[in-house]
């Protein structure tokens, strides 16, 4: 809201009308005014948590999909849209095969970002999925090396997990964490997504 449209808000909510009830919903309460809040008698709504969401949606698509959407957003409804796309399940999957390519440090990677990756993240929002796909899988080498394999997100994936985090230090997973991070961010910025990708490769393939 606009100062303009919060002050008529206040004013509505120091004068209403008689037998009027209003309902405000926001997922971002520190963006109200204090006057509107101190005005209001507040009520907190958690949303889902990931094991919630795993359950009512695994049955159907399976653990592993399952997981993966049930940490990407804690709405049913996306979480479930989600596990229907083709695009999601495919995108993971070249997510897998682009960290092997890092890892055995082939020219490859390079090829995969544009033959492959950006043909199926067409749109920002999908290739932010993409990189938080990236993220999991990183996050995952670190819980190996750490021994908090409960925490693992890819859990289908534990086998190839266990083979490349013998090849990593600590140190590297944590550097590759902090690339891809620093790529989210700055994925919104207007930068070019193919170089951005590119420069997270190269990133990643240094170490």
């Amino acid at each position: 809201m606009t100062v303009q449209a919060s002050n008529s808000l206040l004013k509505f909510l120091e004068e209403p009308h008689s037998g009027t009830v209003a309902i405000l919903l926001t997922e971002h309460r520190h963006r109200l005014l204090p006057t509107i809040i101190s005005r209001c008698q507040e009520m907190t709504f958690y949303p889902p948590s990931p094991e919630q969401l795993m359950e009512v949606l695994s049955p159907e698509y399976g653990l592993a999909i399952a997981k993966t959407a049930s940490h990407i957003t804690t709405d049913l409804e996306e979480a479930r849209n989600l596990c229907q796309s083709e695009w999601f399940a495919e995108l993971r999957n070249l997510m897998i095969q682009l960290v092997e390519e890092i890892l055995q440090n082939s020219s490859k990677a390079f090829f995969h970002v544009q033959d492959k990756w950006l043909k199926v993240a067409k749109e920002r929002e999908q290739i932010d999925i993409a990189l938080e796909f990236l993220l999991f899988w990183y996050k995952d080498l670190m819980y190996t090396k750490c021994h908090l394999t409960d925490k693992y997100i890819n859990i289908d994936s534990v086998e190839k997990l266990n083979k490349q985090a013998l090849l990593l230090s600590q140190e590297r997973i944590t550097r590759g964490i902090e690339a891809i991070l620093s790529a989210k961010k700055r994925l919104y910025a207007n930068v070019n997504p193919q170089l951005l990708l590119e420069q997270l490769v190269l990133r990643l393939k240094e170490g």
